[in-house]
This record gives structure tokens, sequence and C-alpha cells, in this order.
């Protein structure tokens, strides 16, 4: 029973201020427009349209509230459709008692002109604690405070202010005042003036709904945007893992054993680490070859597994196409760490590694850096092994020679030192000329063509 009392008493709170209190404040705006005073308040409006169209877009008014003040395609103002607060900002900006007359006519503002507005702002701040409270619902004392001392007394002070001597209004004016507050009120008139307390104006509850419909339409146009957004990184992530996972899978699948005396060799084909196409055919090379060139890739990585070694060598292959400007990968032959051979152009064409020389060895590369330190035990057997195995396959002499990268070109780094040691050590080593070379400045005396190049392998070099 409280709680419906106390749901009472603010029902017949909103009643008093949207009903009478928007009735007596619309009065006393009316009656203190500016002028043109006797043309009304349209008129008044039309004169004032470039100050209301900087509050709307300030958002100070709304689009609705503007379109009461300004109706669409001609037609003419319903002082009806206009709320409290609207009435409230009529009166601060379209009457004697604006915000700029307060301010700076203040002394041809009487004292009565004074009051009314304080009632005026009044009302407006009843309205915005009804609109505040969460719960429905007025005690006593509120309803009290809000009925007898503070609404009802300004409403009955603008009437006196608008009508004049003239008591027949006032008393109209005092006996709805006393219905609202303890007369049976009409249900959907109440609901009506709580929703308007609520949300300004029925006007205000369609734009706010078009509004909130809007913003929810967006939020779901943001969301399945974010949600396609998501399913395209997640599916290009699980491309992208799907191919990494197969060119693995292709890499370590690939891997073909060759029997040689030394044992098996690991072996990896072109298709086997994703090779790219060469830009141009490459050269067929005339085997049995005489020479072995060996070199490094001279990057720190030293690939430890079959996989990491498909994909250096795909880098290699990379850099040697786009960056020194080679057809294909530059050479016959790499091997990893891992003890792995990985065919780059094979045993039956021309590699880049080695110009003037091209044309009569094959070249074979370490995945490394070796100045300081040795390719792993694993790598260097394979190599001699596979020197063997293509031995056997005529694609090598049985006499072939080695020779350091740096013996033949003016590359002073490559093998790097500590490799180039190693392999003056196997048997098929020879010194040349360009011993001299290694490890040394270059010594070439800047002529384009190594000067240690035998000249008869000067048969249209790479």
């Amino acid at each position: 029973m409280a709680d419906r009392d106390a749901s009472t008493r603010y029902g017949r709170a909103c009643r008093l201020v949207v009903e009478e209190g928007t009735r007596s404040v619309r009065g006393f705006v009316l009656a203190n427009l500016n002028p043109p005073r006797r043309e009304g308040l349209s008129a008044t409006l039309r004169s004032m349209r470039e100050l209301f169209q900087k509050l709307k877009d300030k958002s100070t008014i709304t689009d609705h509230q503007f379109d009461v003040l300004y109706p669409p395609y001609g037609d003419l103002i319903n002082e009806d459709d206009i709320d409290l607060t609207l009435w409230v900002l009529l009166m601060r900006n379209a009457t004697f008692v604006s915000d700029k007359a307060i301010n700076k006519m203040a002394s041809k503002v009487t004292d009565t002109e004074r009051i009314c507005r304080a009632d005026v702002m009044c009302i407006k701040d009843a309205r915005n604690f009804l609109f505040h409270k969460s719960r429905h619902e007025l005690t006593e004392e509120e309803f009290d405070q809000l009925w007898s001392r503070s609404v009802c007394s300004a409403v009955l002070r603008l009437c006196r202010a608008v009508s004049g001597d003239s008591q027949d209004e006032l008393v109209k004016v005092k006996d709805t005042l006393v219905t609202l507050e303890t007369g049976d009120l009409d249900k959907s008139s109440t609901e009506r003036s709580i929703c308007q307390v609520q949300l300004q104006s029925l006007g205000d509850i369609r734009q706010i709904a078009l509004k909130e419909a809007t913003r929810k339409r967006w939020a779901y146009v943001v969301l399945a945007v974010q949600l396609v957004l998501t399913i395209v990184i997640i599916a290009g992530m699980a491309i992208a893992m799907w191919k990494y996972v197969e060119a693995n899978q292709t890499c370590t699948k690939s891997i073909q054993y060759l029997s040689t005396n030394g044992g098996l060799i690991n072996y990896i084909p072109r298709s086997g680490w994703g090779a790219r196409s060469p830009k141009q055919p490459p050269r067929p090379l005339k085997t049995p070859v005489r020479y072995v060139i060996v070199s490094h890739t001279a990057v720190l990585s030293r690939c430890a597994t079959t996989d990491k070694c498909c994909e250096d060598t795909n880098n290699v292959q990379y850099f040697n196409m786009h960056v020194s400007g080679f057809d294909d990968i530059a050479y016959n032959f790499l091997i990893g760490d891992s003890g792995v051979i990985l065919e780059g152009r094979g045993s039956d064409m021309w590699s880049s590694a080695a110009r003037g020389w091209n044309n009569v060895s094959l070249s074979f590369a370490f995945m490394g850096l070796y100045k300081r330190t040795l390719p792993s035990e694993e790598a260097l057997e394979a190599l001699q092994n596979f020197l063997g195995y293509l031995v056997t396959q005529e694609k090598l002499r049985s006499d072939y020679i080695i020779y350091g990268l740096c013996q033949v070109r003016p590359f002073p780094l490559s093998p790097g030192e500590r490799l180039y040691r190693e392999i003056q050590t196997w048997p098929h080593w020879r010194n040349n000329s360009g011993d001299a070379n290694c490890m040394h400045e270059p010594v070439y005396n800047h002529h384009p063509v190594y000067k240690y190049q035998p000249s008869v392998h000067v048969l249209n070099g790479l």
C-alpha cells in the first residue's frame, strides 16, 4: 500500500509539472515575447531562426525540438507540441527576461519579472528532480516540498503575472491544483505525464527511439564487420599455418635417401623445399665436370633441422633472384647443418656462384657463416659422401679437384676462414695461384675478371 501511495504521489507531481507547470510557463513566455509582439510566436521565431540553428548545431536542442519550432514543409507551428524544456529555452532566448536581458539590461528588468523568471526555473528544476528519481516514487516529505512550497506557488505567481486582475483564471488554476493533489486521476494522462517527464515529450520519445534503433543498427553493422574481419584474419592465419605445415610436411616427406659407400645421404630435391621457377631456362652443364667449388651462404643462421633448412634455402633463392639479380638460386647444391643435401640448380645445370667456372664445376654452399666455426660433422661428412655419389653417377670426375670460392673468385671471405682451412685437409683439395687471395684483401687490381682464372675455363661464364 505504501509503495502504491509513493507511486501515486509521483504521478500527481508529474501531472502538476507537465500540465499546470507547462501551461503557466507557456503563458508567461507568450506574454513576454520580444517584438514583433502582436504577430505572435511564429513571427518571433522567424526573426531568431539563425540563433536557434546555432543552438541545434551545438546540440543544445535536438533535431525534433528544432522541427517543432520550425516545422518542415512550411507547416504552422503548433504550440501544444512545445514541451516544458523548450518553453524554458524560449524564455531564456526570446523574451524580455532572456539571459541576455538579465546580463546586459538588468536595470530594465522589474522585480516581478525576475521573480517570474525564477518561478519558471523552479518548475524546470522540479521536472529535473522527478526525472532523476530512479524509482517512480515520492515520499510524503518530498511531495509536500514539491507541491506546497515550490511548484504550486510558482504556478500561481505566474498565473497572476499573466492574468493580472482577472480572478476567474486564478480560481480555475487553484481548482485544478486541488484536483491534481487529492482527486481521482485519469491513468492514461498520468502515464503520459510520467513519460514526458522522463523523455521530455512524445516527439522526443519517437526521436530517441529512432536514434536508439539507428545506434543498434550501426552497432550490428560494426559487430558484423568485426566478425567478418575476425573470420578473415583467422582464415588467413589458418591458411598461412596450413601452407607452412604443408610446406614443412612436403619438405620432410620429400627426403630421398641416397646410398653411398659412406652410408645414406638425406637428399631433398627442389620441389621439396618449394623452389620458385627460374626467370630464364637454365644452361645445361656438360658432365662429368672436374671442379668442385665450396662456399658458404654467409648468414648467421645455421639450420639444425630439415624444416629450417628448407625454409632457409627458399630465402637464399629469393635473395639470389631479387637482390643479386640471378635467374635462380646461385648454387648447384646446399648443405644444411643437419647433414641434409638440398638441390639448388642440380648437377645438370650451370650455377652462378663462380663466374668463369660455372660451366666446368659444381658449386656447393654450406648454409651459415664459417669464419671462426665449422659446420657440423654431419654436414661435412654429408658433402664428402655426396661427392662420392656424384662420381658414381658420372656427374663428377673421379679425379675431381676441390677449390674454395676464394681461390677462383675475388671473394676472400668465402667459404670462411675456418671452413677453408678444413677443406684444405681433404684429399681432393688442390692449391692454386688464387690461394694467396683467400682470407686477404682482393689483389685483382679492379679487373672485372679474376686474374687467377685459367684461360681454358673462359667459356662464356656467368
